[in-house]
């Protein structure tokens, strides 16, 4: 019961480095996704400043009513916008992950960037369902766990079973 007991602690700390190790790379991830979200928040704010200046151009020459430039402004304005909260999401994607990796705050590498190296693969996985079971069942730490319990149950069992018989 002790070695298993001993065994499941070394799972508990398993379990809790790959923990860890999901929060690490999903935080990456989201860094990855925050700098694309911001640099297509860029092409569209440029998209809209272009747009703008089409319609004032056409606004002069009396091809559009003075009114569509109103539109034109407010499309510029909320990809400005857009981009502040793109901004956001990236410092606070970099603080996220600067934290997982315990850069200290007073670090001076804190308050620079992280630029991610890495681009998401895109090409189709097909995992085989059966081969998938049969790895997560055998080395989940929370499935060893629960095996090592069961064991450590049974060896109770076994002992109070034995505690029943006559001396």
């Amino acid at each position: 019961i002790a070695k298993n007991n001993a065994a499941m602690s070394d799972l508990d700390f398993a379990a809790e480095v790959d923990a860890v190790l999901n929060d690490v790379v999903s935080a990456y991830w989201n860094l990855v996704y925050a700098r694309d979200n911001l640099r297509f928040a860029e092409q569209s704010l440029d998209l809209a400043k272009e747009l703008y200046e089409n319609t004032r151009a056409r606004v002069d020459v009396g091809l559009l009513a003075p009114i569509e430039m109103a539109q034109a402004e407010a499309g510029v304005a909320a990809r400005e916008e857009t981009i502040v909260v793109a901004e956001s999401a990236l410092r606070d994607s970099e603080d996220r992950l600067r934290s997982l990796l315990n850069v200290p705050l007073d670090s001076e590498l804190w308050n620079k960037a992280v630029v991610p190296t890495d681009k998401p693969d895109s090409t189709p996985v097909r995992p085989d369902l059966k081969t998938a079971l049969t790895q997560a069942m055998s080395k989940r730490p929370e499935v060893l766990k629960f095996q090592y319990d069961l064991a450590s149950k049974r060896l109770e069992l076994a002992a109070a079973k034995n505690r029943l018989k006559p001396g």
